[in-house]
């Protein structure tokens, strides 16, 4: 009896591994699984009467001896298998059907995101180009707006223009036979945009350079990098405005002062009454210098 358990134990295992390295084919599971209940049957057979045998001593049943008892034994194994071998497959093609249905959702989801996304990313491209748009025509209509209205001739030097202050906003320039009144915002001397442009510092280094003819010495060291920038941007702008390439300043180790190369004249004085008059203006002068020199030094 141990040794039947045994080689039978031993058939169940082989049976199982056989079984596991063949599941992907399902004809093969069903055979397998009828095979295993028509074993499973006669083993029940078996068992029946070896378990008569130890009752009554004998192995004489009628039912144990009969065929169609093991045969109906075997067959019904054999049902029992092929009922198992279709509940696994029914219940693989359950989870197939329902892993296809939720990768189906959620392709469509991934479609429906991807083509939201693909509108946003359109409708953010065409905001940015009609943005892009519309910061070119503005840059473009400043950038017109901020030139001399006359085309100078080919070889027009920095020397043949004048400057004058007329007041506070405005300078009168000289170029040859023109003559054109321009304020600190077609010059491009101006902070801010629309209705809230206001003169910049380069309008105020300009005006303080017209003041003292054109000529800036910079005796204090620490204030020597804040000019040069004064400087740097004033010459791009006024490069700019007349359409000039090259530097409207003299060069800075001649008097290591500041000089412009064209004729920068303050606005003229006004007539006065009293005896008093220039001395009134000069000091009025005298103290918005001071104001602008306090604050160039001021770290």
């Amino acid at each position: 009896m141990k040794i039947f358990l045994k080689n039978f134990w031993k058939e169940v295992k082989r049976f199982l591994k056989y079984l596991k390295a063949i599941f992907t084919n399902r004809a093969v599971v069903v055979c397998l699984c009828m095979t295993f209940g028509g074993l499973l049957g006669v083993a029940v057979s078996e068992v029946v009467r070896m378990g008569a045998f130890l009752a009554w001593g004998t192995i004489t049943l009628p039912y144990t001896e009969s065929p169609i008892t093991i045969f109906a034994l075997a067959l019904f194994g054999g049902l029992a298998g092929l009922f198992i071998s279709q509940s696994v497959a029914a219940l693989q093609f359950w989870k197939n059907e329902k892993t296809e249905i939720e990768a189906k959702k959620q392709a469509e989801l991934d479609a429906v995101i991807a083509a939201q996304a693909k509108i946003e990313a359109e409708a953010n491209a065409k905001a940015e180009a009609e943005m892009k748009a519309k910061a070119d025509a503005e840059a473009q209509r400043e950038a017109a707006t901020h030139k001399f209205p006359f085309a100078l001739p080919a070889g027009t030097t920095w020397q043949q223009i004048t400057m004058q202050f007329h007041d506070d906003e405005n300078v009168i320039i000289r170029v040859n036979q023109w003559k054109h009144t321009a304020n600190y915002i077609e010059l491009g001397l101006c902070d801010g945009r629309g209705k809230t442009y206001r003169p910049s510092e380069q309008w105020r280094f300009l005006k303080v350079l017209a003041n003292l003819e054109g000529k800036i010495s910079i005796k204090n060291v620490e204030s020597k990098a804040t000019y040069k920038k004064q400087k740097q941007l004033l010459s791009e702008k006024l490069k700019a405005y007349f359409s000039l390439d090259y530097d409207p300043f003299r060069p800075y180790h001649e008097g290591n002062s500041y000089r412009t190369k064209m004729t920068l004249l303050p606005k003229p004085a006004r007539a006065v009454d009293d005896e008093d008059g220039d001395d009134v203006r000069n000091d009025a002068l005298s103290a918005e210098l001071r104001s602008y020199f306090a604050e160039q030094t001021t770290p």
